[in-house]
């Protein structure tokens, strides 16, 4: 190993982690966990009972959880790249 890895500011790997970490929790955790908060304000706002309310939620839980293995194949097929960038195509 050279002298500069060996004295460097220590495992990359912890930046990947806390990089990752506040990825997951804008992309996940804010839909998620925040629809907790936001829930009862909803109810009360638009008059609607909890069913009403939560059934799009629950519909988008579903549809991940089926659609789960559906995107494994696809990694194993296709590979990462091609199975994220339809995934983003699908997105937008």
């Amino acid at each position: 190993m050279t002298k500069s890895l060996k004295q460097g500011s220590g495992f990359y790997g912890w930046k990947n982690v806390i990089f990752l970490f506040i990825i997951y929790m804008f992309t996940m955790g804010i839909v998620f966990y925040g629809f907790s908060v936001i829930f009862p304000v909803m109810i009360k706002t638009l008059e609607w009972n909890r069913g009403t309310a939560s059934i799009a939620h629950t519909v988008n839980a579903l549809l991940m959880g089926f659609l789960a293995p559906l995107a494994a194949l696809s990694v194993n097929k296709l590979g990462t790249k091609k199975t994220i960038s339809m995934g983003i195509t699908v997105l937008v």
